[in-house]
């Protein structure tokens, strides 16, 4: 089975994201950053994965 690293949904209306586990804070900035979105709590390094 390969490692699963995607985002699954961004809900505009909830401002929630669902993702899979593994992927990187720094992944997921890129993608919400650039649709004017930002996580409210950025960790001082973009490594660090949601499990």
């Amino acid at each position: 089975m390969g490692t699963l690293m995607d985002i699954l949904e961004i809900n505009r209306e909830a401002l929630t994201v669902r993702v899979e586990p593994m992927i990187t804070m720094g992944e997921l900035s890129r993608v919400l950053i650039p649709q004017g979105y930002s996580l409210p709590i950025l960790p001082g390094t973009e490594d660090i994965t949601v499990e």
